[in-house]
């Protein structure tokens, strides 16, 4: 069987759209454990990236979340909506 994810364009627009729509129910337990395959694609794509920043919203461990904003904004400070 295969660690790999699949990074299809229509397999990441639908996690992505899975996630928003746990955000939005606040259930960002559930969008974190549909994300978490994608997390080396953060920096990569901006749909997971941009998800990826909503869910930090509800972070509340200040450590675990300045190192994740330090590690966007490397790659996506000249991108306001991220």
């Amino acid at each position: 069987m295969s660690s790999q994810i699949e990074t299809s364009d229509d397999v990441k627009q639908r996690a992505c759209q899975t996630s928003w729509n746990a955000l939005a129910k606040e259930q960002p337990e559930k969008a974190a454990e549909i994300l978490a395959p994608y997390v080396s694609l953060t920096l990569e794509d901006e749909g997971i990236a941009r998800v990826w920043c909503a869910m930090m919203g509800f972070v509340d461990d200040a450590g675990h979340l300045d190192r994740e904003l330090r590690r966007l904004a490397i790659r996506w400070a000249a991108h306001g909506e991220i």
